[in-house]
């Protein structure tokens, strides 16, 4: 923990919650989902539901295999993407007749290291995959669009805002002596 201590010091001694978040979970070197460590999945720290069972994805999959049936082939966004066993299992449902139902797959995920181990596991895809950094990266693509998100607010920087007697008090973390605490401060704009 003294890497993120130093950091904030760097930073003036205090960061907004959002910022710490930001750094705890992706910086480059020491982020939570920077790490090559395994960690969502059966042996990880925590279970998605894509990586809890493979029915999330077979289900899934059967919604879009009779959407496309009745509007043509899909455009699937899978944001915060983490492993790719959502899109693997999407895959392995559809089979043979994953092009009759996606025209293309964009992959949105943050974590270079998650993102390097997806282009492994789906190398052999049956349609087109993308892959990108941020949900402001996609252009406009083929056909009609679908969006799955089934991790995207779990990992996502936040603001913290408390109410108080005067108002609204945003909540930094702040550096001091070796160890993090909170500071209330004026709400950003």
């Amino acid at each position: 923990m003294t890497w993120i201590v130093d950091e904030i010091e760097a930073r003036g001694g205090a960061v907004p919650f959002d910022e710490f978040m930001e750094l705890a979970l992706y910086h480059p070197e020491h982020g939570y989902y920077s790490s090559e460590e395994l960690r969502y999945g059966r042996g990880g720290d925590y279970l998605t539901a894509p990586t809890a069972s493979e029915w999330y994805s077979r289900v899934f999959a059967r919604v879009l295999s009779s959407t496309a049936r009745a509007v043509g082939p899909l455009r699937l966004v899978d944001v915060a993407s983490g492993d790719g066993s959502f899109i693997a299992g999407v895959f392995e449902f559809l089979g043979t007749r994953a092009d009759e139902v996606l025209a293309e797959v964009v992959s949105v995920e943050r974590s270079e290291t998650a993102r390097s181990g997806q282009t492994d596991r789906l190398a052999e895809a049956p349609v087109p995959v993308r892959w990108i950094k941020n949900a402001s990266e996609p252009e406009a693509g083929p056909g009609p669009t679908v969006v799955h998100a089934s991790e995207l607010f779990d990992a996502q920087p936040v603001a913290r805002v408390v109410g108080r007697g005067e108002g609204l008090r945003e909540l930094w973390v702040a550096a001091d002596g070796g160890k993090l605490d909170w500071q209330e401060r004026s709400v950003r704009d």
